[in-house]
């Protein structure tokens, strides 16, 4: 930058301008020097860790002031924390884990159909009578299981 106001500079006094109004001069057709490291700085492409290191100065320096705030926020982030990983470890045991049977592609769901109420109800689960029926019926199947929903 100073290169440049410099050579502006000479470039006015060689035209026949005062040294202090070319300098002057050569200044205001530049801008302003703080805009134009800016816009530099940006070109880099860093300009967003520069705003991050900022953010999270201001960010330490605020949680220093107050310690009471600090604690308060640190159990909160912990709770929630433990709570999603608690919920998430129970919906993926219960829900996500597949069933601890073999070969899932040969199960079938049995459900009962009562001609009188097809209109209503077409379907309905198997009784756990059925259910000791079938179990007792080795032909027919391997094995037998109930899953409540």
């Amino acid at each position: 930058m100073r290169l440049h106001v410099e050579l502006k500079r000479d470039r006015l006094i060689d035209a026949g301008v005062a040294p202090e109004a070319a300098a002057r001069a050569a200044r205001l057709r530049l801008g302003n020097a703080a805009l134009i490291r800016e816009d530099a700085r940006s070109a880099w492409g860093w300009r967003w860790l520069d705003g991050l290191s900022r953010d999270l100065r201001h960010v330490a320096r605020g949680l220093r002031r107050s310690p009471g705030f600090t604690a308060v926020m640190v159990a909160v982030l912990g709770l929630g924390i433990g709570a999603s990983t608690a919920v998430f470890s129970l919906v993926h045991g219960v829900l996500l884990s597949p069933l601890p049977f073999q070969d899932p592609g040969q199960h079938v769901t049995v459900q009962i159909h009562v001609r009188e109420m097809e209109d209503r109800f077409p379907a309905f689960p198997a009784n756990l009578r059925a259910v000791e029926a079938w179990a007792r019926c080795r032909d027919v199947c391997a094995g037998v299981a109930c899953v409540f929903r």
